[in-house]
């Protein structure tokens, strides 16, 4: 059997190298002890140039307990919080060995 924090953090690492993919820089918050597991910033956004938004990321091996058109209340929660910090809210999971990244605002 997998530990469970060694389990989380390769999924972190998978979900950081697919923003990597996608040109953003990533900030690393292991373990779940802040409020999101990666901050990241697009490199170069469009429009306006050099106004980049940051990007908060919740990654959880479970996928959520509800249909994806309801949020959870941890969902909730970390959608208000990125809203108070003028930030988009993603949540990533896995779906069997499917990674899901869902935009929470």
């Amino acid at each position: 059997m997998k530990h469970p924090y060694r389990v989380g953090y390769h999924f972190e690492i998978r979900v950081a190298n697919w923003f990597k993919a996608h040109n953003y820089e990533i900030i690393t918050s292991r373990g779940s002890h802040g409020k999101a597991d990666l901050w990241a910033l697009k490199k170069n956004p469009p429009d306006p140039p050099g106004t980049p938004i940051p990007v908060l990321i919740q990654c959880k091996v479970a996928g959520p307990r509800v249909r994806i058109n309801r949020l959870t209340k941890e969902q909730l929660a970390f959608k208000d919080y990125a809203n108070t910090v003028k930030a988009r809210a993603i949540w990533a999971w896995r779906k069997g060995r499917k990674l899901m990244i869902q935009a929470l605002n």
